[in-house]
């Protein structure tokens, strides 16, 4: 199942990986690990923050997935599932159905 997680570096963990020099490789060595379809970097609540859209095939792999990122940074992650234009598309049937419940 598709989805976005906001990943947000407490800025006292990011900068001392900044200082040691090991931000860049632990960043790719996540981003690696989840293999997303889009990756976006911002700041977010004075954070630093980065938002992946990826695939979570099954609930396991949450821990593979964000435990490098909660023990080397300390990192605040919500996940959402997310749905693309096509997956909507293809909901269809199911608004309908729920909408023509609701005339009863």
């Amino acid at each position: 199942m598709r989805f976005l997680v906001e990943v947000k570096l407490p800025v006292e963990t990011g900068n001392s990986a900044i200082l040691d020099g090991t931000l860049t490789n632990k960043i790719q060595s996540a981003v690696q690990n989840l293999k997303p379809e889009a990756v976006y970097f911002t700041i977010r609540y004075g954070q630093r923050t980065m938002y992946a859209v990826f695939d979570l095939k099954s609930e396991d792999q949450m821990v593979s997935s964000f435990e490098p990122l909660w023990l080397d940074f300390n990192a605040d992650i919500n996940i959402f599932p997310a749905m693309t234009p096509a997956d909507l598309e293809k909901a269809g049937p199911a608004f309908h159905k729920i909408v023509e419940s609701r005339k009863k």
